[in-house]
């Protein structure tokens, strides 16, 4: 298969595309719906295309796909931790968070303020400390399931702690401290085997 690429307005080197997959494929990265300029490379999830490069080879799953034309390098970011962290975002009022750089941009997600990514471009940090979130932790907070620490004290957050969160059993790091949490500490945190800190005090 091969995917063609809409290029930024403002910065033209920068090129982006999103596809699902159901099955394993071969992917090229086209220009336009010609093959005259296109782009390929070895390596998934993160790598550097050359022009007429070999088929990108990438698994089942739903992308969205940066490449800078200028350097080569390419990104296949999951659209389910984009839309994990954009549930975050919307249901903890974002528009009005201290930080919010290019939280819902086009940027990659590495770019987002207190995203962390790992070498597989997974999110593995989220540090959202004292900044102004007001609202409830989304049930989607389970889909980051590549987290080792996250952070989001300081916060006005309210209601319960979602069971989702005891789908990170990659989480090491767990802090939600100095918030307005309610309720019981649901039993899934149980299930959090690779947990080794966490802070939950001054919360309701």
């Amino acid at each position: 298969d091969d995917h063609a690429l809409i290029q930024d307005a403002n910065q033209p080197y920068k090129w982006t595309t999103n596809f699902t997959l159901n099955d394993y494929s071969d992917i090229k990265l086209r220009q336009n719906q010609a093959w005259t300029v296109n782009w390929g490379g070895n390596d998934f999830p993160i790598g550097v295309a050359t022009s007429g490069g070999p088929d990108i080879p990438v698994p089942a799953g739903s992308y969205l796909v940066h490449f800078n034309c200028e350097s080569g390098d390419y990104n296949f970011e999951s659209e389910s931790e984009r839309d994990a962290l954009m549930a975050i975002y919307n249901a903890t009022d974002g528009d009005n968070w201290t930080n919010n750089s290019n939280w819902g941009s086009n940027e990659p997600i590495y770019n987002w303020n207190g995203v962390l990514t790992n070498e597989d471009g997974r999110v593995d940090s989220l540090w959202l400390f004292n900044n102004n979130l007001n609202g409830t932790i989304p049930t989607e907070i389970g889909n980051l399931t590549d987290l080792i620490s996250l952070t989001l004290s300081g916060n006005s957050l309210s209601g319960e702690l979602p069971p989702s969160i005891g789908s990170l059993s990659n989480l090491q790091r767990l802090s939600i401290s100095q918030c307005q949490l309610s309720g019981a500490i649901p039993p899934e945190i149980g299930d959090m085997s690779s947990l080794t800190w966490i802070a939950l005090w001054q919360n309701n």
